[in-house]
């Protein structure tokens, strides 16, 4: 992921890489999030919006799709209500294996004010995608394999180890910088990343993700403060179509593709002692 738009309104499109090599192959657009407090309301299995509920629109090859997350303020460690319209539907196996067309989401952080690198995001916990993905490197941080992003310079194979994988390292927020695919700070069993929302046959789709707090993340460090600051982050949605990165289709390397994401941003304040707390917009 290059660099996201700095308000709720802005959209861009740019060529997609795939989630390895980019996590965003383009955002079209941010939305202000803000962790509670110790007095935040408790998760709820609601998905009525709330007064603080934001809509994105997308622009480009995504056109139409609009995705939804129903609380933006007051947020602990909870679940937030992710609903979606206007996608393409899912295309999936007799077996109901997601193959294409689909939404991918994760969490990410930054430097207060700044916006995330890819670096920053957290994917890739998983080393497989249980339930469907067609498509190269679906849920991984690999970039060297399968469907190669011809427009990748950072994360690229050296020429002397043919066959060494290469992945988008993971910076945390306390300043480590980690370069394989496996991380110190979050797993299949800890990671909020969802790599496969499925958009049904009426174009619409719903998640509950889980705001992670930096006690759960602490990769992250939402609402903590961390080395004198606290960090912003973001709730990234990555739209994904029948294109690999390398402009062919999923499964028959022909056309041209590209893909873009919708970034989250979570601005959160510092609370007593490190615990997660309340941020306004």
């Amino acid at each position: 992921m290059k660099h996201l738009p700095s308000t709720p309104s802005t959209v861009f499109s740019r060529r997609v890489q795939r989630l390895s090599a980019v996590l965003l192959a383009g955002a079209f657009a941010l939305v202000p999030f803000a962790l509670g407090g110790p007095t935040a309301p408790a998760a709820s299995a609601a998905t009525g919006a709330t007064d603080s509920a934001v809509t994105a629109e997308a622009t480009g090859p995504f056109a139409g799709l609009k995705v939804t997350v129903n609380q933006t303020r007051d947020l602990t460690n909870q679940a937030v209500a992710v609903t979606w319209s206007g996608g393409a539907a899912s295309k999936s196996t007799s077996a109901g294996i997601v193959l294409t067309n689909f939404l991918q989401f994760m969490q990410c952080w930054a430097e207060p004010g700044q916006q995330p690198t890819r670096e920053q995001c957290q994917y890739g916990g998983f080393l497989y995608v249980p339930n469907g993905g067609d498509g190269a490197n679906i849920a991984s941080r690999q970039t060297t394999q399968f469907a190669v992003d011809p427009l990748e310079t950072t994360y690229v194979r050296d020429p002397a180890k043919p066959f060494e994988p290469v992945f988008v390292g993971f910076n945390s927020v306390d300043g480590t910088k980690e370069t394989t695919q496996q991380s110190q700070f979050f797993d299949a069993a800890s990671t909020n990343e969802i790599p496969i929302g499925r958009t049904a046959a009426d174009t619409t789709g719903q998640v509950f993700f889980e705001m992670q707090t930096g006690l759960e993340a602490p990769g992250l460090g939402c609402g903590q403060v961390i080395n004198d600051r606290s960090p912003d982050c973001f709730l990234v949605v990555v739209p994904r179509s029948d294109k690999e990165v390398d402009g062919s289709t999923v499964g028959t390397r022909e056309l041209e593709g590209a893909g873009h994401g919708l970034g989250v941003v979570l601005q959160h304040h510092h609370a007593e002692h490190g615990a997660a707390a309340g941020i306004d917009l």
